[in-house]
């Protein structure tokens, strides 16, 4: 069995000179490694998002079969939370998913394939709740397939009972 835990963890940003944030790194793994030490150099999966008095909203997931260290802010994926960051309001934050072992530790040797499923899951999930996450790979199903009540749904056509009950039988109500 594979367990995994989940790190809440705000980014740190300050402001250019021409009022764009810019991420600041060293502080975000200071502060995780302070608080969760040692999930720098873990492997999982992320979520990038941003928190508002909505709730909070996935924009962006990741995995990191090396390290999240290594994978969390390199330069393709800094460039997209950057552009989502002065885009859109609210607070940035991360939401690492890390291996761990039966005693709590963050584990070693994690096969790369789990963690890869759950990467496709989470995208999956975070479509249902914002058609525009910025990924580009893994959701071409996801983008284009209708199921009334469940995902894609075109408005108007899941009023019939199969479709409110498949909606019902896995968010529990009206969405």
């Amino acid at each position: 069995m594979l367990k995994f835990d989940v790190f809440l963890e705000k980014i740190p940003c300050t402001r250019s000179k021409k009022g764009f944030k810019i991420i600041n790194e060293p502080a975000f793994w200071e502060r995780a490694e302070e608080r969760y030490p040692g999930i720098s150099s873990a492997k999982g999966c992320y979520v990038f998002g941003l928190s508002a008095a909505g709730g909070m909203k996935p924009h962006y997931v990741g995995k990191a079969t090396k390290t999240f260290k290594q994978e969390v802010f390199a330069a393709g994926k800094r460039n997209h939370y950057l552009k989502c960051m002065n885009d859109k309001s609210g607070t940035p934050i991360i939401i690492l998913i890390a291996a761990i072992t039966n005693k709590g530790q963050l584990a070693q040797g994690v096969r790369d394939g789990a963690i890869a499923w759950i990467e496709e899951m989470l995208i999956n999930s975070a479509l249902l709740r914002n058609p525009d996450l910025i990924n580009r790979q893994k959701i071409a199903y996801a983008k284009s397939i209708i199921i009334p009540g469940f995902m894609n749904t075109v408005q108007g056509q899941s009023n019939h009972s199969g479709a409110t009950a498949l909606r019902n039988m896995f968010f529990g109500t009206r969405r």
